[in-house]
């Protein structure tokens, strides 16, 4: 049911649709930016420092 007023809502307003997809994908890209450095950053210290 939600997906149906979600989707009547989008045809009503699409630019309000968009800043939503936007907004949401921004969001999840910061995330997985953020997943990545910190993987990064313990792989360089992983395999840099062991002797």
């Amino acid at each position: 049911m939600w997906i149906r007023k979600h989707w009547i809502y989008t045809k009503k307003k699409p630019e309000k649709a968009l800043e939503y997809l936007t907004s949401y994908t921004k969001g999840k890209m910061e995330l997985v930016l953020e997943m990545y450095n910190t993987l990064h950053d313990d792989l360089i210290v992983k395999y840099s420092n062991s002797r």
